[in-house]
C-alpha cells in the first residue's frame, strides 16, 4: 500500500486506503518546541526535549476522549443558497490515565494557559501542525485546562481525570502532518519522562549570619516512598528576592524530611525554588516548586 498524500492530487490514489487512527495519547508542549522532520523521526531528539529542556510532557495514556468541535455556521442568503460562516476550531475532552498525586501537578500546570498539542494514534503514528513552509513540525495551539470529576464514577477512576483541549486555529488542521517514526511513541515516550516527586513545605526559621536560613521539607515519590537523600545540588532555585539565594548544604532527617539551608536571608524576603535532580544534562527526578517567605 503507498503513502498516502494529502493535498488536491493529478489523480487519484486507489490503492491508499490508511484512514488515520483513534488517538492514544496526547502529548504537550512548549509553544516554541518545533521540530525538523528528521527531529520528529529521531527518539533521541524527543529524550532531549523531555528531559534536558523540559518542555514536552506526556501522560501515561488516554483512557477515552470525545470531539467537541461544533458544527460550522451556516447561513441562508436572500436566495435561500447556503453558505458557510465560519469553520470551528476544534475542541476535545481527553480522559487519561494518572495517579492522584501527578494529576494535581498537572491540575496545578494547566489552568487554561497555551500549549501545543499533538496526537499519538493507534497506529504508532504522530499528527500535528506543520507550517506552510513543510520545514516545520509542532502541535497545534491549544487553551488547556486539566479538571478532575472529585468523586469517583462507578464505572472506576479512568474517567476522573480530564484534559480539555480548546484549540486556537482552524487553519492548523489544513496543515496537519501524521508521520509514522518507526519506534512506538507510547512506549517510548512516557518512559523518558522524569521521575516526579511531591513536594510539602514543613517550617522555616531566619537565621542571623553565620548562622544560615532554613527551609525544612517533606519529599517523597509521586504517590510512594520517602526520598531519604536529598543534596544541595538538587536544589533548583528559580526566583528569590534574597541577596544570595545559594544553598550552602542539606540536611538529610528521617522520613523524608530534609532541611535546605540558605546562605543569605532575612524576614520578608522570599524564595521559589524545587527539587530537580540531574544526571549530566539528564533531569532524572524533579518536583513542583514551592514559594517561601521567611517570616522568623
Amino acid at each position: 500500500m503507498k503513502a498516502c498524500t494529502i493535498g488536491l492530487p493529478g489523480g487519484i490514489q486507489l490503492d491508499c486506503l490508511a484512514y488515520p487512527q483513534p488517538v492514544d495519547g496526547i502529548i504537550l508542549t512548549d509553544n516554541d518546541v518545533s521540530f525538523t522532520k528528521a527531529e520528529i523521526l529521531s527518539l533521541a531528539s524527543w529524550k532531549t526535549e523531555i528531559q534536558d529542556n523540559l518542555s514536552v510532557w506526556i501522560p501515561a495514556s488516554v483512557e477515552n476522549y470525545e470531539p467537541t468541535t461544533p458544527d460550522p455556521q451556516v447561513a441562508t442568503t436572500g436566495s435561500l443558497r447556503q453558505t458557510l460562516n465560519r469553520k470551528a476550531p476544534p475542541s476535545g475532552n481527553f480522559f487519561v490515565r494518572s495517579n492522584v498525586c501527578d494529576f494535581n501537578e498537572v491540575m496545578r500546570a494547566l489552568k487554561g494557559g497555551t500549549a501545543r498539542v499533538m496526537f499519538i494514534h493507534a497506529d504508532g503514528a504522530i499528527s500535528g501542525y506543520k507550517d506552510r513552509n513543510g520545514t516545520a513540525y509542532k502541535g497545534f495551539k491549544a487553551e488547556a485546562h486539566a479538571i478532575t470529576s472529585g468523586i469517583v464514577p462507578q464505572e472506576g477512576g479512568e474517567s476522573m481525570y480530564k484534559i480539555m483541549l480548546s484549540f486556537f486555529n482552524y487553519f492548523e488542521f489544513e496543515q496537519v502532518f501524521n508521520i509514522s517514526p518507526g519506534w512506538s511513541p507510547m512506549a517510548e515516550l512516557p518512559n523518558a519522562m522524569p521521575e516526579s516527586y511531591t513536594m510539602e513545605f514543613v517550617s522555616e526559621t531566619v537565621g542571623a549570619a553565620p548562622v544560615t536560613s532554613d527551609v525544612v521539607i517533606q519529599l517523597n515519590e509521586a504517590c510512594g516512598d520517602a526520598v531519604t537523600v536529598l543534596a544541595a545540588a538538587d536544589i533548583n532555585v528559580i526566583d528569590s528576592s534574597l541577596n544570595d539565594d545559594t544553598v550552602s548544604g542539606v540536611t538529610n532527617g528521617v522520613g523524608g524530611l530534609h532541611t535546605v539551608e540558605f546562605t543569605d536571608a532575612v524576614a520578608g524576603q522570599w524564595v521559589y525554588f524545587q527539587v530537580k535532580k540531574v544526571t549530566g544534562s539528564t533531569v532524572t527526578q524533579i518536583g513542583p516548586p514551592i514559594h517561601v517567605e521567611f517570616t522568623a
